[in-house]
């Protein structure tokens, strides 16, 4: 984990927030709210965006659905409370083969191209923030 990191604690917000569930179960506006501004604190301030515990430790799909989701979010990881989670929580944050070079290739393109804002990669065009993202995929924090 980055020294410099963001954690999203559901518990510490529950307490402030009230009720964290909805009538579907679902986490309610408050916590979905707190949880999204983490996620963009974190990525404003350059640091990584920890999401918060899944106290149902023995649901391991359960566990593997909600990394997935977090990760779709822009969250970089997912804390764990059980051992048995750790396998779980690292399978789903590691980017597959096809990212990786996906992000090789974005970063490619720039260098191609030195100075360039934008340019074409597979039929479209990509900005700064791909290169950000391909780079922050790679673990390089350059420009």
């Amino acid at each position: 984990m980055n020294p410099r990191s963001l954690l999203f604690v559901t518990a510490d917000s529950e307490r402030k927030l009230a009720k964290s569930a909805d009538a579907d179960g679902e986490w309610n506006f408050a916590l979905r709210s707190a949880r999204l501004q983490c996620l963009l604190v974190a990525r404003a301030l350059a640091v990584d965006p920890i999401e918060t515990v899944t106290t149902d430790f023995r649901n391991l799909d359960a566990l593997r659905a909600e990394c997935l989701r977090a990760r779709a979010a822009g969250f970089t990881a997912k804390l764990a409370i059980h051992p048995e989670q750790v396998g779980v929580i690292n399978d789903a944050f590691q980017p597959s083969p096809a990212e990786l070079e996906h992000a090789r290739r974005v970063i490619a393109a720039f260098e191609a191209a030195p100075g360039s804002g934008a340019v074409a990669l597979d039929g479209s065009m990509i900005d700064i923030v791909h290169l950000h993202a391909a780079r922050r995929l790679l673990g390089s924090r350059k420009g």
